[in-house]
C-alpha cells in the first residue's frame, strides 16, 4: 500500500505522442513492478521518479529511486530468477518477495521487442528501465492502444515445452520441472 507521504515525480515529453504496439495490461504490470520495488527499497522521505523518454526508434520508461543502489554483480543478476541481493533491506511496505518479478518483467518486455536494464551504484540509488519499439507509422490509433500478445508470443516462464498449467514450476516448491 502506498503511504500518503511518498513523493513520485512523473516526467513525460511535452505534447508528444508515443505510439507503441503493446499489451497494455502487461506493460502496466512491468511499470507497477518497477515502481513497487523502488518504493520498497528506498526510504519513505526520498522521491521516486518515473520518466518516459523517446529517441528515433524506441520509447524508454525508467523508474529511479534514491535507495541503497546495486553493485555491479547485483546489476548483472537482477533480472534472473531468485536474485540474491545481499545487504538490501526493505525500507517501506511489505518485505514479501518471490524473486520473480523482474524476471517476469524482462520476459514481457522482450516479448514486445524491447530490452530491460538497470543503472546505478551502491549508495547512489537505482534506475531500472525498459524500452519498447515505436508502432509503425501506418498503425491505426485503436490498434496502437491495446493489442494483446498472441499466444505464441507470450513469454514461456515454465520449464520444458508443456503449456503452463498454473502449478508451481519449481521442483523445490512442489511443482513440475
Amino acid at each position: 500500500m502506498l503511504e500518503a507521504n511518498r513523493t513520485i515525480h512523473l516526467e513525460l515529453p511535452t505534447a508528444q505522442s508515443v505510439p507503441v504496439i503493446a499489451d497494455a495490461d502487461r506493460i502496466v504490470q512491468v511499470v507497477t513492478n518497477y515502481l513497487t520495488n523502488a518504493l520498497k527499497y528506498s526510504k519513505e522521505d526520498r522521491p521516486i521518479t518515473v520518466r518516459l523518454e523517446v529517441d528515433r526508434e524506441m520509447a524508454q520508461v525508467s523508474v529511479r529511486d534514491e535507495g541503497p543502489g546495486l553493485s555491479l554483480s547485483d546489476k548483472m543478476h537482477l533480472f534472473e530468477r531468485f536474485p540474491r541481493i545481499k545487504g538490501t533491506a526493505v525500507q517501506s511496505g511489505s518485505g514479501v518477495s518471490l524473486g520473480l518479478g523482474l524476471h517476469i518483467c524482462k520476459a514481457i518486455v522482450e516479448a514486445h521487442g524491447g530490452r530491460v536494464g538497470v543503472e546505478g551504484a551502491p549508495d547512489r540509488g537505482s534506475n531500472v528501465w525498459f524500452t519498447l519499439p515505436f508502432a509503425p507509422p501506418d498503425a491505426g490509433r485503436a490498434h496502437v492502444q491495446r493489442q494483446p500478445l498472441r499466444q505464441r508470443e507470450r513469454p514461456r516462464l515454465n520449464h520444458g515445452e508443456q503449456p503452463y498449467d498454473g502449478k508451481p514450476e519449481y521442483p523445490e516448491l512442489g511443482g513440475h520441472g
